[in-house]
Formats: structure tokens, sequence, C-alpha cells
């Protein structure tokens, strides 16, 4: 088995085009962190969450044991019963808080108090759901909801990763997380300029990085 756990779904392709398929699985990671100016990994919360599955979401026997193996291994295993749906629901909330908090500079809370922030905030997750909802399935209805409230929320203080790594001169994932989501939309014919817009940000932002490194 291969088992990913990397953000997006490009990387799925690329390892399916290399390998039989059938030796991928879906995985999952959950984790807050961040690089210190020593571009040492901070642990920034207290979930470390691995979820893994079968596409199938059969429960075979390999599966069953790569679940007893990650069993107590220091952090929250999980065997998921639907490992497809749980990765592009990672990828359409990265997405959302790295497009919003790059684009706009600031947290959710900054974003969701300017005048005009929450309808912003709306139109560019509705880009985002009809992307996945045209090269995958529809997402449900009360994980957009969950999605939806926390990017409004006007007392938050979250940001995303890609932002902190922005802010800090450090790489960022926006071919991985904004890019390959404005490829499979504008492969289906979905519009998508507000992510686009932050694609280009973020591809500004790499040019600039290059310079200052003398790449």
């Amino acid at each position: 088995m291969i088992l990913p756990v990397l953000n997006g779904m490009k990387h799925v392709d690329i390892l399916r085009s290399r390998f039989a398929s059938s030796q991928v699985i879906g995985g999952v990671a959950k984790i807050a962190s961040t690089l210190d100016e020593e571009g040492r990994i901070l642990d920034q919360a207290d979930f470390h969450d691995l979820a893994y599955g079968e596409w199938s979401r059969e429960r075979s026997g390999r599966i069953l044991a790569l679940d007893q193996f990650m069993t107590g291994a220091g952090f929250d295993a999980r065997l998921s019963t639907d490992i497809e749906r749980d990765m592009w629901e990672k990828w359409a909330m990265l997405a959302s808080l790295g497009a919003i908090t790059c684009l706009l500079d600031g947290d959710i809370g900054q974003v969701a108090r300017a005048p005009g922030g929450i309808d912003l905030v709306k139109s560019l997750f509705g880009e985002i759901v009809a992307a996945i909802d045209a090269a995958w399935r529809p997402l449900s209805n009360p994980f957009k909801a969950r999605v939806l409230s926390l990017l409004t929320d006007r007392g938050s203080t979250l940001t995303s990763s890609m932002y902190r790594d922005m802010k800090g001169s450090y790489p960022v994932e926006a071919d991985q997380i904004i890019g390959d989501l404005v490829m499979r939309a504008t492969d289906k014919g979905i519009a998508t300029p507000l992510l686009s817009a932050a694609l280009t940000r973020l591809r500004v932002y790499e040019e600039i990085r290059a310079g200052k490194s003398g790449r």
C-alpha cells in the first residue's frame, strides 16, 4: 500500500500514473503547525489526526491490518468510512481558508468585519463548492454550512497555514491547494474569478520570494 497524506488530490493522480491504482489508498492528516524563524516545525494545537481508507470504502484485510498497526502510535488514527469525501472536504476547507486570508491579507475575523467582507467570502466559497461539485461530486449541505459559519465568524482570529507561511517568507502550496482546483474548474467550464485572483496573488509572492533568494 501507498498511503499519502498530502493536501489536495493532485498527488493521487501522480501516484496512480506511476504505480498500480490498487496500491494507492486515501489518507488525510489534520494537524495545526507553523514554522519559527529557524525553520523548525511548531505544534499549535492538541489534535493530531490521521485518517485512511480504501477508495471503495471496503474494510479489506490490508486496511484493517493498517488500522491495527496505527492504533496506539501516539496520534489519533481512524479508519474512514469514506476517505475520498474526507480528502475533498479537507481540500475545500484549505482552499477556502487559504484563498481568503492570502488574498485579503488578514484573519477570518478581520475579513468578516470589513465592509463587503462576508459577501466576498460567500462568493469565493461558492466558487470552490461549484468547482468541487463539477470535478467530483456535491459536498453535503451540513458540511457547507459548518465551513461557511467558520469562514464568516466576525470574532475569529483563524488564519491558514499558507497565509502564515506567506507572512514568514516560506514556500507555499499554491499549485497544490489553489492552482489544481482552478485547473479542474476550468476543465469543467466553471468560472473562478476570486479563486483565480488568490492564485495570482500567491504566484506573485512566489516570484518575489524567488527573487530574494536568488533563484
